[in-house]
C-alpha cells in the first residue's frame, strides 16, 4: 500500500511537471480596497513565436458548496521570449465563500501547456501583497484575441462563423475584439462588436440562420476598417 501512494504521488509530479516549461501561465492579483483585481498572464520562453489559447475562470463557492462559475476566453500569437496579459477581471473580497481563480493556456494544438490556480478563502479581508513587478509593457501584447460573450445559440453561431473568418482574413488586431450580446426590451437582444472599448457596430440578433450569417462579413469589415485607423494613426506619429 505504501509503495502504491508513493506511486501516485511521483504519476502526479511528474504530470505536473510538463506544465508552464514553454509557455507558463500565471495570476496576478493587486487588491484595490474590497476588490482584488484579477489579471492573467503568459510568458513565451520559446525562441519562436507561439499560438495559444486561454481560459481564465472564477469559481465561487458557497457555504453549501453550490458552485458558480464565470469565464473568458481568448486566442492570440504571444511573441517570442515576451509575456503579456490575456484576460483580466474583478472579484469582491465581500463574497460569503471561498473564490478559486483557474488559468489554463493551451497550444496550437489544443494541449495544456501552462497552468495556475489561486485561492482567496472565506472571510479574507487582505489578500498577501506578490512581488513587485515589471509591468512596463509597452509594445508587448497579445493580438489576434476574440472574446465571446453571446448568450443565445444564434448569437453563438455568430460568433463561430465571425471567428473563422477573422481567422481566414488574418485580420491579427492588436486590440481585443469582443462580440458581446445584450438583452434588449421584450424577448429581443442585440449584438455589439467592441474593438477594445469601442463600439464598432451592433444589430439586433435575428433566429434566421441565413440574416445572422448575412452580417458576418459586413462586420469583419468595419473592424478590419477600424484596424486601419489605429494603423494609420501610428504611423503618422
Amino acid at each position: 500500500m505504501m509503495f502504491l501512494v508513493f506511486a501516485f504521488a511521483k504519476a502526479q509530479s511528474t504530470s505536473s511537471s510538463f506544465y508552464n516549461k514553454d509557455i507558463k501561465a500565471e495570476i496576478w492579483l493587486e487588491q484595490k480596497g474590497e476588490f482584488v483585481e484579477v489579471k492573467g498572464v503568459a510568458s513565451n520562453f520559446l525562441q519562436g513565436n507561439a499560438e495559444i489559447r486561454y481560459e481564465l475562470t472564477v469559481f465561487k463557492i458557497d457555504s453549501l458548496k453550490n458552485t458558480s462559475k464565470s469565464s473568458q476566453k481568448g486566442r492570440g500569437i504571444l511573441k517570442a521570449r515576451n509575456k503579456a496579459f490575456i484576460g483580466n477581471t474583478t472579484v469582491n473580497l465581500k463574497y460569503p465563500g471561498i473564490i478559486r481563480i483557474m488559468l489554463l493556456v493551451y497550444d496550437i494544438n489544443d494541449k495544456l501547456v501552462g497552468k495556475d490556480l489561486k485561492e482567496i478563502e472565506k472571510g479574507t479581508l487582505l489578500i498577501k501583497k506578490e512581488d513587485k513587478r515589471d509591468t512596463s509593457y509597452e509594445g508587448i501584447a497579445i493580438t489576434g484575441i476574440v472574446l465571446d460573450k453571446t448568450r443565445t445559440k444564434p448569437a453563438k453561431d455568430f460568433f463561430d462563423d465571425f471567428y473563422m473568418k477573422y481567422n481566414q482574413y488574418k485580420l491579427n488586431g492588436k486590440e481585443p475584439v469582443v462580440i458581446r450580446e445584450q438583452f434588449a426590451q421584450g424577448r429581443n437582444s442585440m449584438i455589439k462588436i467592441f474593438v477594445g472599448t469601442q463600439l464598432i457596430h451592433q444589430f439586433f440578433v435575428n433566429p434566421r440562420s441565413d440574416y445572422m450569417e448575412s452580417m458576418v462579413d459586413p462586420c469583419i469589415y468595419k473592424v478590419y476598417q477600424h484596424f486601419q485607423r489605429i494603423e494609420n494613426t501610428i504611423t503618422q506619429h
